[in-house]
């Protein structure tokens, strides 16, 4: 039996090293959920239109980002990213590549930026690679947490302004 969550339509299924997106062009026909295995996997979402809505796409880029640096994790032995300076070329890069998806996507552009900055602050605090991709990932994670919870709260806001 399924929990109360899988009984609601979900934009977003994500849970560490896991990610899905609604596919947006089978709706309403039907629910879809598709995988996102890599950054490459979120620019096609994004450039297909299968991710629709400036704030989704955000989340969509960031959390592609974690789910990417999470698998380089896993494969420790095999890690392409083996330096800070690495890291942060590798962030520069697949922000830009999310960006270039979907350009007019305003909110992508502001957080990948964002990304950005973080990954240069911690890569100077720390020259560990494990836990720089360890805070990064959480950044992700927690960033867009707090993004979706500011817009639906602004959201409300507006609607209560008529009462």
């Amino acid at each position: 039996m399924g929990s109360e969550a899988d009984s609601h339509l979900q934009s977003i299924k994500y849970s560490r090293g896991s990610f899905r997106v609604l596919d947006q062009l089978k709706v309403p026909a039907e629910l879809a959920y598709r995988p996102i295995l890599s950054v490459a996997d979120g620019v096609d979402a994004i450039k297909t239109m299968q991710v629709r809505g400036a704030p989704l796409i955000a989340v969509v880029g960031c959390l592609s980002i974690a789910v990417e640096l999470e698998a380089d994790l896993k494969r420790s032995d095999a890690s392409i990213l083996t330096t800070p300076e690495q890291i942060e070329v590798y962030i520069k890069e697949q922000v830009d590549r999310l960006v270039a998806a979907r350009p007019t996507a305003v909110n992508m552009r502001q957080e990948g930026h964002e990304l950005i900055q973080v990954v240069s602050k911690i890569t100077h605090g720390t020259k560990d690679v494990a836990t720089i991709k360890q805070k990064l990932v959480l950044y992700s994670v927690l960033t867009q947490v707090v993004y979706y919870r500011n817009l639906i709260l602004a959201i409300s806001n507006l609607y209560l302004q008529d009462y």
